[in-house]
């Protein structure tokens, strides 16, 4: 802030200096001049008063000009006359060096106008042309510390005022005096014609610096200046000099220069309009800063605003899919649900199975958008649990079979002994179909599709492992077509979001995208491998989780879960009408008695009448009237031995951590199907369930 006060001082003092050094190179009477020169510094309004003693040739004075309310030198004019001078200026004539008086009271003791210039502060200067001394100059300041180049220009101007009072038509413009005090200045001063097409009059050597180029590139080629200006700028610095050109006033632009080796530097151009003899505006006159840095910090915010409001959008837009995922899962559950039931009393072949079948799949790929949308937009928690990546292969391949085509054949070989991984069901079996709908995508004329796994350690860090990958037991997932490969500069790519090879409106680019962010997410990574002609390999490697934990129901055919299930009750609670409807219709067909409510407090009526007293609960998470975790947790704590079987449409971070506490109960993730229904009741019902802290082990 100081530094920036003190800049602004600068560039005030130096506009009036200006002006009193335009009046010194064009007046020509030295009464109209000394006058003028008092008066140009009051009016510049840098400074309270102004005086200047021209001596003669016998050191008397010769003429005493002053201007300005402050008068510290008026009173004395008699006796200066016949010689004899105040404290300082007598100080500065005997030394022959300008003088700053800070302090009248300390430095001018004797003086009847001390008191009267207390808070004052003035600079004298001797004035001489080359070894003889014309005059003395004074200007009073209503400020106390005047800086050491401020001093200097003054003391310089009264210099050039004691040479054009002497040789006022045989010295050179005086411009050249204020050339050698402007050029330390830590910017660029100029003079320049307002006439477009005209080499400019004055370039001080400071362009070296900033833009590479002699100052006489400037003056010696009229059109060097506007070349030099940024394309994107210069109309607008040009209209605005053609403005001073027609009605004078002050020009100010900010804008950009192309230096000699190509770098673009920012200016504040800031000059004052010169006028000729007739009073018509000349030329102009002005400092160029470099403000470089400060573009650079303004830019580097301006992103920064930039960043966060696409982060806001982007959270916008996940609480968006959020609320959309919900209804469009409970309405997609209902929607799969009954087509499912449907073909299970239709035979394969006929027109209705077939259509119906399309059905079917269309509702699955609109489950898959909901789910990719939610992972995109960073909205889908994942609800952690220990996963048999062989059987999630072979539950999926049926589905990929119908979503791939009879042209492509499908295979699975995975160990016995292959260790669970620890993983979000959900997303993990994106990766699978996700990967399947790429492969189908590089083989168009039908091919085959293989899914492999094997146990592996890696060994501990320093001992070759790729940068990366790190030590630890991991489950290796390859996923192997025969299609027509990828080029090393395509696969370069091929993890970005919206990258995609297919022609416009046949691919959204997100599939491996997500397929990339759920690895991460899971604490794997994935790889690539392929050439062209020869398939691609996609391998991926997921965290191993402890076998004891896995706690897979073997899913089998609608019969074999009817069969044995007579007898057992279930409560449904859900409040959305399909899918409760749907629930209670499956599960009654299944040979179950079941009762159901809409909401919590339907629920603990039921429970309360103790009507057919359940053995399972099958509740949404989140109901119209409180939440299904806290329904279980009160019902569990009256019955111990109550099964929970929670489901959900969307889960948000405050669901995950619930459902956390507790994890002895699985969740089944709409939409979902006949068999994932009753294979969830099925497993809750034969077996204790293993209540580990880490995530749910029945599905």
């Amino acid at each position: 802030m100081a530094a920036r006060q003190r800049n602004g001082r600068l560039n005030e003092v130096l506009a009036c200096l200006l002006q009193v050094e335009r009046l010194i190179v064009r007046e020509e009477d030295p009464g109209k001049l000394l006058h003028g020169v008092c008066d140009g510094l009051v009016r510049g309004g840098c400074y309270k008063g102004a005086w200047i003693a021209l001596l003669d040739t016998r050191g008397g004075v010769e003429s005493l000009e002053h201007a300005g309310q402050v008068n510290c030198i008026g009173p004395h004019e008699e006796a200066i006359r016949q010689g004899t001078w105040p404290p300082a200026p007598r100080r500065a004539l005997d030394t022959m060096e300008p003088l700053v008086v800070e302090d009248p009271a300390r430095d001018c003791k004797g003086c009847s106008l001390a008191r009267a210039c207390r808070g004052l502060c003035t600079m004298i200067s001797p004035m001489s042309a080359g070894d003889r001394l014309v005059g003395v100059m004074g200007a009073c300041a209503a400020r106390r510390g005047i800086s050491d180049l401020e001093g200097g220009l003054f003391h310089g101007l009264s210099q050039d005022l004691a040479r054009a009072v002497f040789r006022i038509r045989k010295l050179e413009r005086t411009e050249l005096r204020f050339k050698a005090l402007v050029e330390q200045l830590p910017a660029i001063v100029y003079m320049a014609y307002l006439e477009e097409g005209t080499p400019m009059l004055y370039v001080s050597p400071q362009v070296r610096e900033l833009l590479g180029y002699e100052p006489g590139q400037f003056t010696g080629d009229p059109g060097m200046r506007t070349r030099c200006i940024h394309p994107g700028d210069r109309q607008r610095v040009l209209l605005e000099i053609e403005r001073c050109r027609q009605r004078a006033g002050t020009f100010y632009a900010e804008y950009r220069m192309i230096g000699r080796d190509g770098r673009t530097v920012w200016f504040r151009d800031q000059a004052s309009v010169i006028e000729n003899r007739k009073g018509e505006p000349e030329y102009l006159q002005g400092v160029m800063l470099d403000i470089s840095s400060e573009k650079s910090v303004q830019e580097e915010k301006r992103k920064m605003q930039a960043q966060v409001l696409r982060m806001q959008k982007m959270d916008a837009i996940g609480t968006l899919v959020a609320g959309v995922a919900h209804d469009f899962n409970n309405m997609l559950t209902a929607i799969q649900g009954y087509v499912e039931l449907a073909l299970m009393d239709l035979e394969d072949g006929g027109a209705l199975h077939a259509q119906l079948s399309q059905v079917y799949r269309t509702s699955l790929r609109a489950a898959d958008l909901v789910k990719k949308l939610l992972i995109f937009s960073k909205r889908q928690s994942l609800y952690m649990m220990a996963v048999d990546l062989g059987r999630l292969v072979n539950d999926t391949m049926g589905m990929l079979g119908r979503v791939l085509g009879e042209n492509i054949r499908v295979q699975a070989s995975f160990p016995r002994d292959l260790w669970p991984v620890w993983g979000d069901l959900a997303n993990l079996e994106q990766v699978l179909v996700n990967l399947g709908i790429n492969a189908k995508d590089a083989m168009p004329g039908g091919g085959e599709l293989v899914f492999s796994g094997e146990n592996l350690v890696l060994p501990a860090p320093g001992t070759g492992l790729p940068p990366g990958i790190r030590p630890g037991r991991f489950v290796h997932l390859v996923v192997r077509d025969t299609g027509v490969g990828m080029t090393p500069e395509v696969m370069e790519h091929i993890f970005e979001p919206f990258f995609t090879t297919k022609e416009l409106g046949h691919g959204s680019g997100l599939g491996l995208a997500v397929t990339y962010g759920i690895v991460k997410e899971h604490g794997g990574w994935i790889q690539c491998e392929s050439r062209p002609g020869e398939g691609t390999a996609f391998h991926v490697y997921l965290p191993a989780a402890d076998p004891s934990l896995l706690g897979y129901a073997h899913k089998g055919s609608l019969k074999a879960i009817l069969r044995g299930m007579d007898g057992a009750s279930v409560l449904v609670v859900e409040d959305e009408d399909a899918v409760c409807r749907f629930a209670v219709e499956v599960l009654s067909v299944a040979g179950y008695e079941v009762r159901w409510a809409r909401c919590a407090g339907e629920a603990r009526e039921v429970f309360e009448r103790g009507e057919a007293a359940f053995d399972v609960l099958f509740s949404d998470v989140v109901l119209p009237d409180g939440s299904g975790l806290d329904l279980a947790r009160e019902f569990r704590e009256k019955r111990p031995g109550l099964k929970v079987i929670f489901t959900t449409g969307y889960m948000d971070q405050g669901l995950s951590a619930g459902l956390e506490e507790q994890a002895d109960h699985p969740l089944l993730q709409k939409p979902f199907s006949v068999s994932d229904l009753l294979d969830a009741v099925s497993c809750v019902l034969s077996k204790e369930g293993h209540a580990g802290r880490e995530g749910p082990v029945c599905l």
